[in-house]
């Protein structure tokens, strides 16, 4: 009976915890930044395809107008713009490590 207990105990513990270890949509493509702290401006026309810049880094997005700031902390190497800016053109963001060139 105690075996029982001790493993309905366990499996509810695990079963509880589960959920801490998934990655969000922020863990993969990074979060909104403080436009203060951004190292650069990046604008978006109709004409671009991709951007570039480097894992860690925080830039100003001037997006058709509008400017929008993103701390490019995730995991995703791609980004998409659209996933940052819905509505945005489709543009893809090459994230590297800081210290590739």
């Amino acid at each position: 009976m105690k075996r029982l207990a001790l493993t309905a105990l366990l499996a509810g513990g695990l079963a509880a915890a589960t959920p801490s270890f998934a990655l969000t949509k922020a863990d993969e493509i990074g979060e909104p930044g403080v436009p203060a702290l951004a190292a650069r401006t990046l604008h978006v026309t109709a004409g671009t395809r991709y951007l570039n810049v480097k894992s860690g880094e925080t830039i100003n997005l001037d997006v058709n107008g509008q400017r929008l700031t993103w701390n490019f902390d995730g995991l995703g190497r791609v980004v998409r713009l659209q996933d940052i800016a819905p509505g945005a053109p489709d543009v893809k963001i090459y994230v590297s490590e800081p210290n590739d060139n």
